[in-house]
């Protein structure tokens, strides 16, 4: 039996029409295995199979699991439960405030509940909406970014919970200092509504223009630098960071990485979200590192391998999915007591994956507690430091991210401040 609102049956057609509005949003669109999920259920509880729902009939009916599946040692179905809840959480808040029905699952339980939302009619999606949807899930907008992302002002924080958030957020929730968050974008060429781009060019002033340039011959266009999208994975990460700033009631300003200026590094804190391939702003500062891009293929590099760590960590591939690798840096600022935060990943999905990771209170307890050992020599713990994080992808989205290991960092703030660029 479907819920009612006041005397009104919810029709199949309208949770069928609901669910087409769910999965062609933006938070939805990449990720085919939480899609699945959602379709099964929804399409198991209508034909009044809902009492049949488990965990083994999701893995091998919906996520493609063998017969063999054993749901006591594989969680794939209760973590994609909760990336689905999580997901429509932010579906409501955002994309689908407007909608109709509502589609929602209780704690603990796999068959959803549909309701009917006060005070807001019913609506279909045009042909020209599905497409502006399309187009947004396979290459996110700056211009929409820059535009439309919320900005909250609320109370602000109380000091114990500034607290909670050492050693990562150290100075971010420092009163009266405003944040910046900046995401980086992949070099491209355009030219007569035609966009290329080179893998080795990460900056307009790369030499590495000889394939564009034999582009250019034989098409007859000339191409101009451009910079017309940023990853999906950064995307997400800027909603993970902007969420968790606007929760403690601070506001922020969102900008690409071109249009970051030095007063912003002079007068914010500023968090950077980039993939290691792409150019980031700080990258012309004397800015300490161990943990690197590798010249080796799919690998970052650490430059100080202590006992037990290893000097590459790969990107590899295996049955199960991808494990990836991203690091979260902090740096101090040009100013005394600001920060600079660099959220970066070898993919897309990687740098999602830190963002994410990084704004949970058990994962910021769990970095505090690790920090008890530390690596630098006198026995105290620098406040710049750099944290290893290992990542498992599965269908381009990150089902588990795991803390490896941190380096302190050896930088004088001072000289930073004294630095040609400043």
């Amino acid at each position: 039996m479907l819920e009612k609102y006041g005397e009104a049956p919810i029709s199949s057609q309208e949770i069928q029409n609901q669910i087409e509005r769910i999965v062609a949003s933006s938070g939805f669109c990449q990720s085919k295995s939480v899609e699945r999920f959602l379709r099964y259920v929804t399409t198991e509880t209508l034909y009044g199979r809902g009492g049949q729902i488990k965990e083994f009939t999701i893995a091998t009916e919906a996520l493609g699991r063998d017969k063999d599946f054993d749901p006591k040692s594989n969680p794939i179905v209760r973590v994609q439960a909760r990336v689905l809840r999580e997901r429509l959480n932010a579906y409501y808040e955002h994309d689908g405030a407007g909608d109709p029905i509502d589609i929602s699952f209780r704690k603990g339980s796999y068959i959803p509940q549909f309701s009917r939302r006060a005070d807001v009619e019913g609506w279909k999606p045009s042909a020209r909406l599905r497409l502006a949807v399309a187009f947004f899930c396979g290459m996110i907008g700056i211009l929409a970014v820059q535009q439309v992302w919320p900005k909250v002002l609320r109370t602000a924080p109380r000091p114990a919970d500034r607290k909670s958030l050492a050693p990562v957020w150290n100075r971010f929730f420092d009163s009266g200092v405003p944040t910046v968050v900046s995401f980086g974008t992949p070099q491209f060429y355009s030219g007569k509504g035609m966009h290329f781009r080179d893998i080795r060019a990460d900056n307009p002033g790369s030499p590495r223009r000889v394939p564009l340039q034999a582009v250019e011959r034989a098409l007859g266009v000339s191409l101009s630098p451009s910079n017309p999208y940023t990853g999906v994975g950064d995307a997400q990460a800027m909603y993970a960071i902007s969420r968790f700033f606007f929760d403690r009631g601070r506001d922020i300003s969102v900008v690409r990485s071109q249009s970051m200026g030095w007063d912003d590094l002079k007068s914010s804190n500023v968090v950077l979200l980039s993939t290691m391939r792409f150019q980031n702003f700080a990258s012309p500062l004397p800015l300490p590192m161990d943990f690197v891009l590798s010249n080796q293929p799919s690998a970052i590099e650490n430059l100080r391998p202590r006992p037990g760590e290893e000097r590459f960590y790969r990107h590899l591939f295996f049955p199960g999915g991808e494990y990836d690798h991203a690091v979260v840096t902090v740096w101090p600022g040009l100013h005394e007591n600001r920060r600079i935060m660099l959220i970066s990943g070898y993919t897309t999905w990687s740098t999602q994956a830190a963002a994410e990771f990084i704004v949970k209170p058990e994962n910021l307890r769990e970095i505090e507690k690790s920090f008890g050992t530390c690596s630098r020599p006198d026995g105290e713990h620098s406040p710049f430091f750099q944290l290893l994080l290992r990542v498992h992808i599965r269908d381009k989205q990150p089902i588990r991210t795991t803390y490896l290991t941190h380096h302190d960092l050896s930088v004088d703030p001072f000289e930073l401040q004294r630095s040609p660029r400043n």
